[in-house]
């Protein structure tokens, strides 16, 4: 079999047309999609910060992590603090919430990659609700195994064979609460 330049160039040449076309095309559905994702991404994070301070009718923008929340009267009713750390997967996002008496009101993990089954389980309320209501011992929460006895203040059970995805959600709390300490303590 003899190879001319046209058996070589004609595929090579096919491919990378439909190249060119797909790329185009992704690129297309990128501009027209990347707005509308924006806006459902700034509603969820709208609406979790709703649910981690329900106390609050309105939220100030202090930064992009940062929030204060407000009553109907407009009295500050807390704080939500959104934080990152690493996990077993990679980042994981968290949104606190956190009220004025530094009673922790709410906690909403908002994005990870940790196992299914395992690590992801740190989004059920199971586990993110043993912060719920409990104003952390020596300003900080501690994680312990799954099944022994928790010490005596602020101690958060880790999910089931998923301790670095517990320490994760942990450490980011703990990160909301010193920014909470700090801010308090620069308006008071």
């Amino acid at each position: 079999m003899k190879l001319d330049l046209k058996t070589i160039l004609r595929p090579a040449l096919t491919l990378m047309i439909i190249c060119l076309i797909v790329t185009a095309g992704l690129g297309g559905v990128d501009a027209l999609t990347k707005e509308r994702i924006a806006q459902l991404a700034a509603e969820a994070e709208q609406s979790a910060r709703a649910e981690v301070l329900t106390t609050a009718e309105s939220f100030e923008a202090l930064s992009d992590t940062l929030y204060i929340g407000k009553d109907a009267d407009g009295a500050k009713a807390g704080y939500v603090i959104i934080t990152e750390t690493s996990g077993y997967g990679g980042k994981v996002r968290v949104m606190t919430g956190i009220a004025v008496t530094g009673e922790v009101t709410g906690v909403s993990i908002l994005s990870h990659n940790e196992t299914v089954g395992l690590g992801a389980n740190c989004t059920k309320e199971s586990f993110w609700g043993q912060f719920l209501g409990m104003i952390p011992g020596n300003n900080k929460y501690t994680v312990y195994k799954f099944g022994t006895a928790a010490p005596a203040e602020g101690g958060i059970e880790a999910i089931s064979s998923a301790t670095i995805s517990s320490n994760a959600v942990v450490k980011a709390v703990n990160d909301a609460v010193t920014i909470f300490r700090a801010q308090e303590g620069a308006e008071n």
